[in-house]
């Protein structure tokens, strides 16, 4: 049993050598972060988080009322994820380092899946608009295919999906910036209320 705190060094280490993608690190950092904020000093054990992820989900859901109850369970998974590979790192940091560098990178496995598509398919189908946003930096640009029709519900799903891979992502920061737009079952305003 480990404190979580014993963690940062972890998630440190494997950020400074490169041995997993910043992405995933931020995406565990945002969970981990948002778990130690319904954990009693004595919960923040290694332990209690991977044998207790019905009891922090409920936490988290009542205490996070405008994030959906998918994206807590991936807060969950991921700060469970992030617990396993530091009990395996902390056992054998060799064994665990050797196991991450036989891992196929994403863009290894994009060309792999690429290249089984036929010529000329085209992925969007008619019910799909694909779009662009360019990135605010002008370094590129967002694509996103998107159903035709979908809800500012469904926007909120893929804001907050979206921003555990951010690399300033802090939920806390999230919540207090973006409320829930409006509440579908009872009124029918669609003013988006954003808070500064």
């Amino acid at each position: 049993m480990s404190n979580l705190n014993a963690i940062d060094p972890f998630l440190e280490y494997s950020g400074k050598k490169g041995i997993i993608p910043t992405n995933t690190l931020n995406s565990w950092k945002g969970a981990l972060s948002a778990i130690l904020s319904v954990l009693e000093d004595d919960e923040r054990t290694t332990d209690f988080v991977l044998s207790s992820g019905d009891v922090i989900k409920n936490r988290l859901q009542n205490v996070n009322l405008d994030i959906s109850g998918g994206t807590i369970g991936l807060y969950v998974q991921r700060s469970q994820l992030a617990i396993r590979h530091f009990l395996e790192w902390q056992s054998d940091r060799e064994a665990w380092e050797k196991t991450q560098a036989g891992k196929k990178t994403k863009s290894e496995r994009v060309v792999k899946t690429e290249s089984k598509k036929p010529i000329g398919v085209n992925p969007t189908s008619h019910n799909m608009r694909t779009i662009s946003i360019p990135i605010g930096d002008g370094s590129g640009a967002f694509n996103l295919t998107l159903p035709e029709k979908f809800t500012m519900d469904d926007l909120l799903r893929l804001v907050w999906g979206l921003a555990i891979y951010s690399a300033d992502f802090d939920p806390s920061e999230m919540i207090n910036k973006f409320r829930k737009p409006y509440n579908t079952k009872n009124s029918a305003s669609t003013e988006l209320e954003i808070l500064n």
